[in-house]
């Protein structure tokens, strides 16, 4: 009974540490995948990956997935929906379907059948160093030596075929039911290997085939997996003490001395040096286990993080881990973590983690064992007071405990019992409302409550508020510095020192005229580092005292923090706060200003953390908590990502649509992927552009830059968002480029650019203003004749003018030219007219 209940407990441990030490990653139908039968997977060389399953092909970039399925008429798309295999060869993607092979060709996104193989389903695809690509088809193995769709590729009909593979030599292996045949290039022919196996029937139905350097390795059906040694033609077994049968589909190496072995089972992963293995499979507790126990694929990614393709649960992925934390949450039925908020953090001196949660109670770590003993309220049949925990204290072999509204609870640790309390009317305390509980370094407790600081008095066993603060404040946190000056942060009324020697004593707070005040006067915490200087985490900023000045310096989200709510903080041994906040960890460099974030993607179980939830033990290992479970590390085991991704612009929307490869008023005439550069006319001048560098690590902490020349010069920064919207983009020629820097610092290797060109409208165009030049010329030359005209015809009437009054001049000249002559011819007429009727009046007389 005693063995059993060893072998029990082991299983407890093993299933908390694998829990910890292996989670995965998720990517379902709900987060864009076609269908969760993920049969298989590759990372082309670009660096996106793909997905095949029982629903169509998926591209993914970190962010979307490109889905590419049947489209009934259009030929240039994929035969059929299910995928079986996938291969990377000559620059194509090969396609294996149960209808046919297709070549899918990246830069026209379009998809061509290789005829031969038309409505036949295709089992494998494989290369070797000679050109060749190989592939079994309804059972019978081809070479195909060419790219061409339309060649007919040879065909070998020794065997029935399922698995093909190659080693690092180059040379092609092919499985069939129960044997495995070498490629003899010579004589163009198969030579079957001896396995030696010593089992019989359907014992030794292989299911899938691999190579190890120049080795084989063999999946089976019902015996597990095999190494073939090649040099020695011999056959071992790979988990040999594993009693149940084992249905091996896949095999991954994973650096040199990892072995993954995908089967129906989970994944065994197994120590090829030590011969050991540890197995993962679906546990519904753990959101972090394999979402599927059918193993149907396996890829290992330029950043060595693993892929696993499942039948029923989509895709797991498994980074590399550069930063390994470990993780405790809540697991119904099993030996786990009691509650999700977990609010306080001590180590007492018998080596437990005890750990008090505001959701469930109390808990006990065992530290060497990695198993916890809850401890409940008495509400719920325990004997704590309350199960919402505000303080804890490790004092020899008494836990303080201090709890929400019912008071200080004293347990005997090695018993485990409640053999104390104190409470308003039971020892002193002004309220029941415990918030922190801290011990100097002269062994006095402090006890920081809803209203005053309490001081524990051994002598009478009591407490009493404590001199140098007031009285009735809600006080949240509690140190005394290297001085001995008492500090005590506040619900709402700021920060209070007192020097019990000096009697010195004084507060700040938050003033709205003073840059350098306080930024906030919700406390949430006091450190002060191997440096001597004060931190002083709020619900707005982070503060440094500058005790010289008597002011601080703040940082906030303008200086890098992820958010304003910083809560506790924690020092390692190259002298760089670790900071809890309500939207990520920081790791934060007092000296350079340097911040580093960390989230749910770097292996948090949260980006919120908790108030007053941190504790660092002698090692350097650190333990914070937050509001769904406590997570723990040590930051000298963090690593660097050195893995440099490439940056590819993935998409273009145009007026809210996705744009099409080479289809009619489509600016791409090949993919976004491989566009150097598009037109686009006035009516296309408003788009979005997508893109992602292709780092999985921790995608979601990747940010952006870009800028586009010939409108503006400068780098924009888009933080975390991978797409950029461009409204009514006024005609022109520009040049698009967009940089990556991944959460380690890492820049992406290149600038994704994209050269744009937008038109104007049709009256603005080269060929609008040449027709607009000649509709001037020729009103101009109109204008010009009418004007000519116009003059000329001024010009005659003014002639004509001229004429007639030259006319009237010479007449009136005429005139008086006749009338002078006729006055002056009657002047002498008179003169002789006068004596001649004198002498004709003479003559009558």
């Amino acid at each position: 009974m005693k063995n059993l209940f060893v072998y029990i407990l082991f299983l407890m441990f093993a299933a908390v540490s694998s829990g910890q030490d292996y989670s995965f990653k998720h990517l379902q139908v709900e987060d864009g995948l076609s269908h969760n039968s993920v049969i298989c997977m590759l990372q082309d060389s670009k660096g996106f990956l793909w997905f095949g399953t029982k629903d169509g092909l998926n591209r993914y970039d970190g962010y979307n997935f490109k889905i590419f399925q049947h489209i009934p008429g259009d030929v240039t798309s994929i035969g059929s929906n299910f995928i079986r295999c996938l291969y990377e060869f000559n620059d194509y993607l090969w396609v294996g379907t149960d209808t046919g092979l297709f070549r899918y060709d990246e830069k026209t996104e379009s998809f061509s059948l290789i005829e031969a193989t038309r409505n036949l389903p295709i089992l494998d695809v494989e290369s070797n160093v000679n050109g060749s690509l190989w592939f079994i088809a309804a059972g019978s193995l081809y070479k195909l030596d060419s790219n061409d769709t339309n060649v007919r590729p040879e065909k070998y009909d020794q065997f029935f075929g399922h698995y093909i593979s190659h080693n690092k030599k180059g040379e092609v292996f092919v499985a069939s039911d129960d044997a495995v045949y070498k490629y003899v290039h010579e004589n163009n022919s198969f030579q079957k290997i001896p396995l030696n196996f010593s089992g019989k029937g359907d014992d030794f139905m292989i299911t899938t085939l691999a190579t190890d350097g120049n080795d084989l390795l063999i999946g089976t059906k019902s015996n597990g997996a095999f190494i073939y040694k090649t040099a020695t033609k011999t056959m071992e077994s790979l988990l040999a003490d594993k009693g149940d049968p084992l249905f091996i589909r896949n095999f991954l190496k994973r650096g040199d001395n990892e072995l993954w072995i995908g089967c129906e089972s989970g994944i065994y992963i197994y120590n090829i040096k030590e011969r050991t293995y540890k197995n993962f499979k679906k546990n519904y507790n753990n959101p972090y286990s394999l979402s599927d126990n059918a193993i149907y694929s396996l890829v290992l990614d330029k950043e060595e993080g693993v892929w696993i393709g499942t039948y029923f649960g989509g895709v797991n992925y498994y980074p590399k881990p550069f930063t390994p934390i470990t993780r405790y949450f809540p697991r119904v039925g099993e030996n786990s973590i009691s509650g999700n908020a977990v609010r306080e953090i001590k180590k007492d001196n018998f080596g437990n983690l005890w750990i008090g949660t505001e959701d469930a109670g109390l808990n006990k770590l065992n530290l060497k064992t990695g198993t916890f003993v809850n401890y409940s309220s008495v509400a719920n049949n325990g004997n704590l007071s309350h199960y919402n925990i505000h303080g804890l204290l490790a004092r020899g072999n008494e836990l303080w405990i201090g709890t929400f509204e019912h008071g200080l609870d004293i347990m005997d640790i090695k018993s485990g019992k409640i053999i104390k309390h104190y409470g308003v009317g039971k020892g002193g305390l002004r309220s029941d409302f415990i918030f922190y509980i801290y011990e100097s370094r002269a062994h006095d407790i402090y006890v920081m409550t809803s209203s005053g600081i309490h001081i524990y008095l051994p002598e009478t066993d009591s407490f009493k508020i404590i001199d140098g603060f007031p009285e009735m404040y809600h006080y949240t946190c509690f140190i005394e510095d290297h001085a001995g000056t008492l500090w005590a942060g506040t619900y709402w009324d700021g920060l209070y020192y007192y020097n019990p020697k000096t009697k010195k004593k004084g507060f700040y707070r938050y003033e709205r005229d003073k840059k350098n005040s306080l930024s906030c006067n919700e406390i949430n915490g006091i450190f002060e580092d191997s440096r001597h200087r004060l931190w002083i985490t709020t619900e707005n900023g982070l503060n440094l005292l500058n005790p010289a000045g008597n002011n601080f310096k703040r940082y906030t989200k303008a200086n890098g923090l992820p958010s304003n709510v910083t809560y506790a903080i924690l020092e390692d041994a190259h002298k760089k706060l670790w900071i809890s906040s309500s939207n990520g960890l920081v790791k934060f460099d007092p000296e350079t200003q340097g911040v580093k974030v960390f989230s749910k993607s770097s292996g948090l179980l949260s980006d919120q953390f908790n108030y007053s939830s941190a504790f660092q033990d002698s090692n350097g290992q650190m333990y914070f908590g937050s509001v769904k479970g406590l997570i723990s590390f040590n930051p000298a085991a963090f690593t660097q990502n050195t893995f440099s991704p490439p940056l590819y612009i993935t998409d273009i929307f145009i007026n809210n649509k996705d744009v099409p490869v080479g289809k009619d008023d489509s600016p791409l005439q090949k993919s976004i992927i491989f566009s150097e550069g598009i037109t686009l006319n006035n009516h296309q001048s408003s788009f979005k552009l997508e893109f992602a560098s292709l780092g999985f690590t921790s995608t979601e902490m990747t940010e952006y830059w870009y800028k586009i020349e010939g409108l503006n010069d400068n780098w924009v920064a888009l933080g975390k968002n991978h797409e950029v919207n461009f409204t009514e983009l006024p005609a022109g020629d520009y040049v698009f480029k967009v940089k990556a820097r991944n959460s380690y610092g890492v820049w992406s290797k290149d600038y994704g650019t994209l050269s744009i060109t937008v038109l104007p409208p049709f009256y603005a165009g080269k060929a609008a203003y040449a027709v607009y030049f000649l509709i001037l010329l020729v009103i101009g030359y109109f204008s010009l004749r009418y004007y000519h005209r116009y003059n000329r015809g001024k010009n005659n009437l003014r002639i004509r003018e001229l004429e007639n009054d030259k006319e009237r001049e010479i007449y009136h000249a005429k005139i008086e030219f006749f009338t002078n002559i006729a006055h002056e011819i009657r002047t002498p007429l008179t003169l002789i007219k006068g004596p001649m009727e004198k002498l004709i009046k003479r003559s009558a007389e």
